[in-house]
């Protein structure tokens, strides 16, 4: 079957219709909406009100599903695979440990040697008013550099340290030495070619990537600050308002994504909560041969 879609905006996404989640899709869809993806950055899916069990069985038909080790206390109790982004407080009375997610630009996993594929988040219930979630295209960052500046960031190397993220002062509670120790800096190219589509990619997550190999943090920082603002000029972007029953899968390679405060978690009653599958992907560096975070 041919898949119908739309433009969710002009330079990043398409909103699928017609399709029910809850059912396995034949090949040919998943080639469809895979080639979709690596494309437009991300799908939404409206009005999927799926188990989830039929959340784990879709994000499956496009792979493995990735573990991340650090990130335990936010796994659903019955579903190891699903990761849970929520203001709900815990049955003690404690505020959710992921109340704070994704208050910076990022892609997903990147602080991993080999950073997830793509993010299959699904809304549970939203806010009155907010609660929505942002998304950029990285192929488009890169092409808006020069000619000279890409080929001066074109052999640089990044480092991106889960441990160095300003977010995570706000966590409750904090990370623990022992899950510091899980994740520790890992080094990728400032440019990556995406394996499906071979366009380039920048490669610069604001949450995680804190210097450049071979520069001091000071001398990292703008660079680093301009790349990224080539991401998110406001004509690579998408705002989603979003809906219970949405599905929304990114691709961690070519989109970024975050969550703005923009509801009122004050008041107990406005209650965010989504469900995350997580996608395996791979090394982004190719057979190139990482240099040491310093």
């Amino acid at each position: 079957m041919s898949v119908e879609h739309r433009p969710l905006a002009w330079n990043i996404g398409e909103e699928i219709l017609g399709l029910d989640l809850s059912k396995p899709l034949d090949a040919a869809t998943v080639a469809e909406l895979r080639d979709l993806l690596n494309n437009r950055c991300i799908l939404l899916f409206r009005d999927q009100f799926i188990s989830p069990e039929e959340h784990i069985a879709f994000t499956r038909q496009f792979g493995e599903t990735m573990h991340t080790p650090a990130l335990e206390r936010m796994l659903h109790p019955d579903y190891p695979q699903i990761w849970q982004v929520t203001n709900v407080r815990q049955k003690d009375g404690t505020e959710s440990f992921s109340r704070n997610t994704g208050r910076l630009w990022h892609s997903d996993q990147t602080y991993m040697p080999e950073p997830a594929k793509g993010s299959l988040l699904h809304c549970k219930e939203i806010p009155s008013v907010g609660g929505d979630t942002m998304f950029a295209n990285a192929y488009l960052g890169y092409e808006a550099l020069s000619d000279v500046m890409k080929e001066m960031i074109a052999g640089l190397w990044a480092v991106h340290d889960l441990n160095e993220v300003e977010e995570r002062r706000s966590r409750v509670p904090p990370l623990t030495p022992e899950e510091i120790a899980k994740t520790p800096p890992v080094t990728h190219p400032l440019v990556i070619t995406h394996p499906e589509t071979g366009r380039k990619i920048l490669y610069v997550s604001q949450q995680v990537t804190c210097q450049i190999v071979g520069m001091s943090k000071e001398e990292s920082k703008p660079l680093l600050d301009f790349l990224h603002s080539r991401i998110v000029l406001a004509e690579h972007t998408y705002r989603h308002q979003w809906r219970p029953g949405d599905l929304v899968f990114w691709d961690n390679w070519c989109a970024q994504h975050f969550a703005p405060m923009d509801y009122n978690q004050a008041d107990r009653n406005e209650r965010r909560v989504m469900w995350r599958t997580t996608l395996a992907g791979g090394p982004v560096d190719g057979d190139k041969t990482a240099p040491a975070a310093a």
